[in-house]
């Protein structure tokens, strides 16, 4: 948002340049003078779309909409919170996917014979997304694999690791 304000103050003396200001201390033609302004307008107006084109709410829209069921599971594979965003009569119980989850976690790296554990499990209309950090993993159920979904548990596994760092390390 910082690049998008400095783009617009940008943007406005290029146009200041272009229109009313008084050129005659730059010692150069008005005519350059325009040109330039014109080309540093469309340079901002380009820059400015890159800007909003990197937000994923504008690349990935109603991204809220695809959620189903987050959840926090410890070390251990014990369900530390858990939050359903579609609510479904006869939900499973969250402690047993949780467990299943951790299980899934655990199955795939062991198959694949790999250190590093599984982030996304793709079942055609579900998609199980993860995030490994230090004392958690979270674990996400969506309808669809979006980029935001991946840096907004990377930034909640962050915060939560860190509110809760002189708990999680000796949680059983």
């Amino acid at each position: 948002m910082e690049l998008a304000l400095l783009a617009l103050i940008i943007g406005f003396v290029f146009y200041a340049l272009d229109t009313s200001v008084d050129l005659t201390f730059f010692l150069i033609p008005k005519e350059i003078i325009s040109i330039i302004a014109r080309v540093g307008i469309l340079l901002v107006g380009i820059f400015m779309g890159y800007i909003f084109v990197s937000f994923e709410s504008f690349i990935e829209p109603d991204w809220s909409k695809k959620l189903n069921h987050l959840f926090i599971i410890g070390r251990n594979g014990v369900n530390l919170f858990d939050y359903s965003f579609v609510h479904a009569e006869n939900e499973p119980d969250p402690d047993l996917i949780t467990a299943s989850l951790s299980g899934i976690k655990e199955l795939m790296a062991s198959i694949i014979r790999s250190k590093n554990f599984v982030r996304v499990v793709d079942h055609q209309d579900l998609k199980l997304i993860f995030e490994y950090g230090k004392h958690a993993t979270l674990a996400l159920i969506t309808t669809e694999n979006l980029h935001i979904f991946h840096l907004k548990l990377a930034n909640l596994r962050r915060l939560f690791e860190d509110f809760f760092q002189e708990i999680l390390p000796k949680w059983d």
